[in-house]
């Protein structure tokens, strides 16, 4: 990734919540995954990251689980 600081990978399992902000929204949704803004999620949780100078970002999402909506959820 050009200009990155650094990249990574997040691996997490069990229940969990993610809350992606608008460079992750970005990245995600130009790599053609559309998630909302918050999930609640259990599973097997598998993300790759960016870190750029204005901060980090998500650029992949891959659940083996369950997903919930947080947004939808809050909204009622």
């Amino acid at each position: 990734m050009p200009g990155a600081l650094a990249t990574g990978t997040y691996v997490t399992t069990g229940n969990n919540a993610q809350l992606f902000g608008p460079m992750s929204e970005a990245a995600l949704r130009a790599a053609g995954i559309h998630e909302p803004t918050l999930v609640f999620e259990s599973g097997l949780l598998v993300m790759r990251f960016v870190v750029v100078s204005t901060g980090p970002y998500v650029t992949s999402f891959s659940l083996h689980g369950k997903q919930q909506n947080g947004c939808a959820l809050l909204a009622g």
